[in-house]
This record gives structure tokens, sequence and C-alpha cells, in this order.
């Protein structure tokens, strides 16, 4: 890409590339879930390894891990979320991986990655609603807490870079039982209205608790689900001949928490600055 010259780099489409090979090696790389990996799986094509990011408005170069650890020097990466963001995070912790293999360490049971050399920290928080859920010890039912986070929410304070999802999980009520709120319990709330309350939640921890001056957050937005074997190897074929003809497309916009908190997440109205201190909107980012 030409030296400043800009570029929306989420307008474009994926592409199959038979020549493209692996940013690294799904087989080797020891932050991969066994669940996630499809050649530890037995999976025998590799096709489905050769697809890329194209921008529409410019070329960008191919991704440098050494670049990337050298961007991230010295910060602390924070990704919360399901498993959408899990996949995200053991993705990001095998890319850098494959340029530092003797000088990284991965602390399975925390989810914690750590380039020493670097001295670079990207930690993964398991929560799939981001709201608290609490458990009757007598009868098993569960309730989500729409007006409080998750108490490992202590531990995203102080990251540079915060990355944010949740979506899927709201749409199985099979997964809770009940909403609280402010000390009521629910049964009959709509799950659009539960997870607009609940965002709204996560908003304020956000404007409350990150420094404006120096992290960066991003919530991401649903993405196709990925559950049971629907999208086998068995139809990789299919799947590659229909992309072919109809290439795969995606987006994601920026947004400012502020301005466009009634359009994307439904609120009634926007409230007053944090504490009155005229805090600047934060920078969202809201992607598929």
């Amino acid at each position: 890409m030409e030296e400043g010259r800009k570029c929306n780099i989420f307008e474009g489409k994926w592409v199959y590339d038979p020549k493209e090979s692996p940013l690294y090696d799904s087989a080797m790389c020891p932050f991969l879930s066994e669940t996630t990996s499809c050649r530890r799986n037995g999976r025998p094509d590799k096709e489905y390894e050769k697809w890329r990011w194209e921008i529409n408005e410019c070329k960008i170069p191919r991704f440098n891990a050494k670049d990337m650890l050298e961007r991230l020097r010295g910060k602390r990466v924070v990704i919360v979320g399901d498993s959408i963001n899990h996949s995200q995070f053991e993705s990001l912790a095998c890319l850098l991986y494959s340029a530092i293999p003797g000088l990284s360490s991965f602390d399975a049971r925390n989810r914690v990655f750590r380039a020493e050399s670097y001295n670079l920290v990207i930690q993964f928080d398991w929560t799939e609603f981001l709201v608290e859920v609490l458990v009757n010890k007598t009868d098993g039912k569960k309730t989500l807490k729409l007006d409080s986070l998750v108490p490992t929410a202590r531990k995203w304070k102080d990251a540079d870079i915060m990355v944010f999802n949740t979506g899927h999980w709201w749409a199985n009520r099979l997964r809770w039982d009940f909403f609280g709120y402010k000390r009521k319990v629910f049964a009959d709330m709509k799950n659009e209205t539960a997870f607009k309350v609940a965002m709204k939640t996560w908003a304020r921890w956000v404007e409350k608790n990150v420094d404006t001056s120096k992290p960066t957050v991003y919530f991401r937005g649903m993405s196709p689900p990925h559950f049971g074997n629907a999208s086998s190897h068995e139809d990789t074929g299919k799947i590659l001949e229909h992309h072919k003809a109809q290439p795969v497309s995606s987006r994601c916009t920026f947004f400012h928490l502020r301005n466009e908190a009634r359009e994307v997440f439904g609120f009634e109205k926007a409230e007053a600055p944090y504490n009155g201190g005229g805090l600047q909107p934060l920078v969202f980012a809201w992607c598929s």
C-alpha cells in the first residue's frame, strides 16, 4: 500500500487462491484446541487454508508476525467473549508463535499467551454473555444478571487493547431460565430487550474503567454460526465452487459509542458523559 494513502480494509471479499500458503501450521501450533484443529482431527484436504482477504480500494502486504510483535511490544491485550473470540485468540497466538516458536509461552489453564522478549501478554476470558450468570444451588436454575458484568471483569482493567464479543448465546433460551435486573427477576423478557440492557451495562463499564487516552476497544458483532458438522470437509468441494461463483464478502463498521448507541444497541436515549467530565467518545468497531 502506498505510504500515506488511506483505504477501508474492512471493505472487500474473500478470494480463493490455490497458490496461497497458510501463515502458520495448524497441525503444529500448540495453542489450538483439539476441537478447532481440522488437520489434527484427520481432515485430508488443505483447500480451506487457501483463502485470503482482498480489499476493494487498495492492496496491503501479507501479514508479518514480527512487525505485529513490534507494534504490540510492551502491551497487554485482553480478548473477551465466546467461541468466536476464543478462535481469534488462538489464531492470533499461533500467528505470533510462528515467528518466535522458542521465545513464547502459553498458560492453557488461564488462557494466556506471553512473548517474553517483547514483554507482550495476550489473554482470553471466556464469558458467553459478558454479564454475570447466577446459578441457584437448590434447583440449578440460571439467572442472567443484566446489570452486573461477570466477576472476572476486574481482569480486563489496565489493558492496552480490548476485544469483546457476545451474541450467539443470547438466541438460545435453554441457556438460562430468568433475567435479573435491579433486584427483580423476569421470566418473560424478550431476548432482544435483555441483550440491549446487558450491552448498556457493558458500555457503562467501559466508560467508567477505560482510560480513553490509552486503549483501543473493539466489539465484534454476530458471525456465521459454526456449530455441529454442517460444513465438514466432505462439503468443501461444493462450498468452494459456490464461492468461486459468488465471492464471500464481509464488512466492519466503526462507530462512536455515544453517537451510535441508539442505532446499534437500540438504546432509548444516550446518557450524559460519565461524571460530567466531558469524556470523549470511544472509538469502537462493530464487526461481522
